[in-house]
């Protein structure tokens, strides 16, 4: 309906504008150009809202295109972020397809020993004293000035 006004509205432009070119234009086709002029921008300014509107209804409904790009780029991450498995019964352990060796009695015992206060205190001390490990907000300064005390506990 738009397109077929528009168009009737464009071959009166035409129309006139031929007359204009044959002679003199009289001042009453002068104004009805000038009115159809008028109607003709009226009439795209309603097509582009129709089209802004009819955008905006689509996009409503079926999101927008590079989300679908986002979602792949997401479950690619996660995907990649997945243990597939850690142990296989007659194999070493493997993540991933990354072969690990084996550690022995020894070293297994000594991860499930506690920390020495020596360890511990090495661990302190080698850190950055502006840092703050937890959403505290204390630094390890205060781990590091306060150690005889925290020590303790």
């Amino acid at each position: 309906m738009l397109k077929e006004r528009k168009k009737g509205i464009l071959d009166e432009i035409a129309n006139i504008d031929a007359i204009e070119q044959k002679g003199v234009l009289s001042s009453d086709l002068a104004a009805q150009r000038v009115l159809r002029k008028g109607e003709l921008e009226e009439l795209i300014l309603r097509e582009k809202i129709h089209w802004r509107q009819k955008v905006k209804v689509k996009w409503v409904k079926d999101g927008d295109y590079n989300s679908k790009f986002f979602h792949k780029v997401a479950n690619g991450k996660r995907n990649r972020n997945f243990i597939k498995f850690l142990e296989n019964e007659r194999e070493s352990w493997r993540v991933e397809g990354i072969d690990w060796s084996l550690i022995s009695e020894e070293s297994a015992s000594r991860l499930d020993s506690p920390f020495s206060e020596e360890e511990i205190f090495n661990a302190i001390f080698q850190l950055d004293r502006d840092k703050a490990p937890g959403p505290d907000g204390f630094t390890i300064a205060v781990l590091q000035d306060c150690w005889n005390v925290i020590k303790k506990t």
